[in-house]
């Protein structure tokens, strides 16, 4: 398994207000696409969150976290690269640029 560093900055919200129309998964992608690195699946859970799409209720929200654990591990534009850390798939062709 590869490890990620993955960054979380609570207080900066990924995605504008106008961007939560869709389903969860395509939320989910904004967020990803705007970020531009894999993230967390609780960080996702927040961003879906705060713009609505999941309620957090519960006293753990532990069901929004396992409706979009699942639903990012169904959608092919998604790729796990940890454990809970979820990346887009169009980032694994990309390559990084070398000398020579």
């Amino acid at each position: 398994v590869m490890k990620v560093g993955v960054t979380a900055q609570p207080d900066v919200p990924l995605v504008p207000e106008p961007e939560s129309e869709g389903t969860i998964a395509d939320i989910a992608f904004g967020v990803l696409e705007a970020r531009g690195v894999p993230m967390t699946t609780n960080d996702i859970v927040g961003e879906l969150q705060r713009v609505g799409k999941l309620k957090g209720g519960g006293a753990s929200g532990r069901g929004d976290y396992g409706t979009a654990y699942r639903t990012l591990l169904r959608d092919s534009r998604f790729v796990r690269v940890g454990k809970g850390i979820f990346g887009l798939k169009a980032w694994s062709g990309k390559t990084t640029e070398s000398s020579g």
